[in-house]
């Protein structure tokens, strides 16, 4: 997406860069490195740069991978645990909300939660009610206790 304050000339360079590395990356198949790239570059107004490249799965069968666009979704898993502790730090720096607070105040569905008990002779996870207030800080420092998931915390893509 170009915008009248950011030269079409340079985002088609960045374009042609950012899709020359992805395609050195998929030609060494066996690298390691990533196959998919996405830039994006705003000012406070506008978005200035959408650039993408690569792949989406398909392992080494490149012919079965669709290339990745604007509109691709990708979960991130774990990438967000950052952001979120980020997050909550700024609040808590900002007196919004408190370290020690219940957590189930601001997550709907937390306290209904069953936290891991152990595991049977099967090997098969056993739960029990959960009988502590989990905090702003247990799930932060991820000593919440609990292992299951719920659409709380869960929504799977697609």
């Amino acid at each position: 997406m170009a915008s009248s304050s950011f030269p079409s000339s340079l985002k088609s360079e960045i374009d042609q860069a950012v899709q020359s590395s992805i395609d050195e990356f998929v030609e060494k198949r066996n690298s390691g490195l990533p196959r998919a790239a996405i830039l994006a570059t705003t000012s406070k107004e506008e978005l200035l740069v959408n650039s993408t490249a690569g792949f989406v799965r398909g392992g080494d069968d490149l012919d079965s991978a669709s290339r990745i666009t604007d509109e691709t979704l990708f979960p991130l898993w774990s990438s967000t645990k950052l952001v979120t502790a980020i997050a909550a730090l700024t609040l808590i720096d900002q007196g919004k909300i408190g370290l020690k607070d219940d957590a189930s105040k601001y997550v709907k569905g937390l306290q209904d939660l069953k936290v891991l008990k152990g595991f049977n002779e099967e090997g098969e996870p056993e739960y029990e009610e959960n009988t502590r207030v989990c905090t702003i800080e247990n799930l932060i420092t991820h000593t919440a206790g609990s292992s299951t998931f719920d659409s709380a915390f869960f929504v799977p893509l697609g």
